[in-house]
C-alpha cells in the first residue's frame, strides 16, 4: 500500500531500486548472517527502494492503488474497499465470457460460474485485502478465458492476447510463474499433434508479446531484470526463512474443508466430475485451461503451504468456471426435477456460505485490534526511536513514518536488544512481559522512565508493554 501512495512514476521507473548484482550480493551476505536482517532492512529503508516496499513484486497493484489516490483515496478502509470494484469487473467477465466460450451451455450456467466466483469466500476476502493477488486473480481468469477462446476460434488475435495478460500477470505477483506453466501446458498437450515446428513459432511469438507488454508496463522489469528480485527473494524465504511451509499439506486443506465446507466441497465435487466427463465434452480444449491451471495450482500449494487466504483466490476463480460448466453440463442432461435440484444445492451453499462468512467479518471488525491500540498509544507522545517486535513494522511505517523504527524478530538475544536500545536512549522498547523484564534486568538500574501497558483494549495472553529508556 506505502508504494502505491507514492505514486505512479516512482513505480514505473523503480525508484530508487538496487541493482540486480547488488541486491543479489547482499542477499547473500543476509543468508550467511541473519543478524544483519535488522541493518539491511534500515539500509533500504533510509534508500528509499521502491520495490523493497512492494516486496519486490511487480508494479501492477501499485498503480492500481495509485489510481485511487489520485481519485481522492487515502485511508487503508477505501484501499481496500476499491478490491471490492475489481471483483464485481471478475464477476461480470466470468459471466459474459463464459457465454462467448461456451456457448453450448444454457446462460443458466454463465450465471452460476460467475455467482460462485462473487460469493466465495476466498475471493472476498481477497478483494478486501490490500495484496497484489486482487490483481492477479482478475488478470488471470482473463487468461484462461483468453487462452480458452484461441482454442475455440483458432484465431491468433486471442493467443496473443494470452500473452499480453500473462505479462500483466507476471507484473503483478509471481504467482503468475504458475499461471504462464499451466498456458503452456495446456497448448502443448492440445497442440502438439500440429507439430513442433508450428507450436514453437506460436510459443516464440507469444514470447515476443509477452516481453513487449512487459517493457511497456514495467520497463525496469526487463531492462533491469528487476523481474527476477521476486523469485530470488522467494528463493531465500523457501531456503533461508523455510516460511512457504508452517504447517503440511494435509493440515491446511483439512483445516479448510472442515472450517469451510460450504466453499470447497462443491467445487471439488465439480472438479471430479468435469475430470471424468473430460473425454466425452465437445469443448473439452475450451475447459482444459481452467482444469490444468486449477490442478497445477493445488499441487504448489502441497508445498507452499502459507496459510493466507488470498494466497488462494486465483484458484477458486479457476473452479468457478468448471463448476459452471459441469452445472451446465447437468442443466442439458437433466429434466426440469433434476435441474432445480442443483439449481438449489449451488444457491444453498453460496448462501450459507456468505451468511458464515459475513458473521465472520462481523465477529473481526468488531474485535479490538492490537495495531490500533498501538498507534492510540503512539499519538499521545511519540517517541524519538522506538524498538518494536518485527511484525508492526509495516503498519506503523504507514502510519507513522515519522517515527524512527527497529524491528526485532525472534533471533535477536537479549544482550542485542538491550545494548541497541541502551545506545539509543533516549527511546521506548515495545516488548512482551517476558521480554521486559529481561530487559530490565539487563540494562543498569534507573535507566528506565517506567513501563506502559499498551494492549488497552485487547485481551491476549502475551500483551504488550512499552519501555522508555531516559536519555544519557
Amino acid at each position: 500500500m506505502y508504494a502505491g501512495t507514492q505514486g505512479f512514476w516512482a513505480n514505473y521507473v523503480d525508484r530508487n531500486a538496487q541493482s540486480l548484482p547488488q541486491y543479489i550480493r547482499r542477499g547473500l551476505e543476509l543468508a550467511r548472517d541473519k543478524t544483519l536482517r535488522v541493518s539491511m532492512s534500515q539500509y533500504v529503508r533510509s534508500s528509499g527502494d521502491i520495490s523493497f516496499y512492494r516486496h519486490y513484486h511487480g508494479p501492477v497493484y501499485a498503480y492500481w492503488i495509485g489510481l485511487w489516490q489520485m481519485l481522492g483515496v487515502h485511508s487503508e478502509a477505501s484501499y481496500r474497499a476499491t478490491g471490492l470494484i475489481l471483483h464485481a469487473l471478475g464477476a461480470i467477465a466470468i459471466f459474459w465470457l463464459f457465454l462467448r466460450t461456451f456457448p453450448e451451455l444454457p446462460p443458466a450456467s454463465a450465471f452460476i460460474a460467475a455467482a460462485m466466483f462473487a460469493t466465495s469466500r476466498t475471493t472476498l476476502d481477497t478483494a478486501m485485502t490490500i495484496t497484489q493477488h486482487i490483481t492477479y486473480e482478475f488478470l488471470a481468469v482473463l487468461s484462461l478465458f483468453a487462452l480458452a477462446l484461441f482454442f475455440r476460434t483458432g484465431n491468433q488475435r486471442f493467443w496473443y492476447a494470452t500473452a499480453v495478460l500473462l505479462a500483466a500477470s507476471f507484473a503483478a505477483v509471481e504467482t503468475g510463474a504458475v499461471l504462464i506453466a499451466a498456458v503452456l501446458l495446456t497448448l502443448i498437450l492440445l497442440r502438439w499433434q500440429a507439430g513442433w515446428k508450428v507450436l514453437a513459432v506460436l510459443i516464440a511469438r507469444g514470447a515476443l508479446w509477452f516481453l513487449a507488454t512487459l517493457l511497456v508496463i514495467w520497463p525496469m522489469g526487463v531492462l533491469q531484470l528487476n523481474g527476477l528480485k521476486g523469485y530470488a527473494y522467494l528463493a531465500y524465504l523457501a531456503l533461508v526463512r523455510k516460511t512457504f511451509s508452517p504447517v503440511g499439506a494435509i493440515e491446511m486443506w483439512g483445516f479448510k474443508l472442515k472450517t469451510y465446507p460450504y466453499e470447497f466441497l462443491l467445487p471439488l465435487l465439480a472438479f471430479a466430475i468435469a475430470l471424468i466427463w473430460f473425454r466425452r465434452l465437445r469443448y473439452r480444449a475450451e475447459v482444459a485451461p481452467f482444469l490444468i491451471y486449477a490442478g497445477l495450482f493445488f499441487v504448489v500449494t502441497l508445498k507452499v503451504t502459507v496459510p493466507y487466504t488470498y494466497y488462494h483466490g486465483s484458484l477458486l476463480a479457476a473452479t468457478a468456471v468448471v463448476t459452471g460448466m459441469v452445472f451446465g453440463e447437468l442443466w442439458r442432461r437433466s429434466h426440469l426435477a433434476v435441474r432445480l435440484a442443483a439449481l438449489a444445492a449451488v444457491l444453498a451453499s453460496s448462501a450459507m456460505m456468505d451468511v458464515n462468512y459475513y458473521a465472520e467479518a462481523k465477529r473481526e471488525s468488531a474485535a479490538p485490534s492490537p495495531t490500533t491500540d498501538l498507534l492510540a498509544y503512539l499519538a499521545k507522545t511519540p517517541p524519538e526511536r522506538l524498538y518494536l517486535p518485527f511484525v508492526y513494522l509495516p503498519p506503523l511505517h504507514f502510519y507513522r513514518p515519522d517515527i524512527s523504527t527497529v524491528g526485532y524478530d525472534d533471533d535477536w538475544s537479549t544482550a542485542r536488544l538491550a545494548g541497541e536500545s541502551l545506545a539509543a536512549a533516549p527511546a521506548e522498547v515495545l516488548c512482551a512481559d517476558e521480554v521486559c523484564r529481561q530487559l530490565e534486568a539487563a540494562w543498569p538500574a534507573g535507566a528506565t522512565a517506567g513501563r506502559e501497558l499498551i494492549n488497552k483494549t485487547v485481551r491476549t495472553p502475551d500483551p504488550l508493554y512499552a519501555l522508555s529508556l531516559k536519555g544519557r
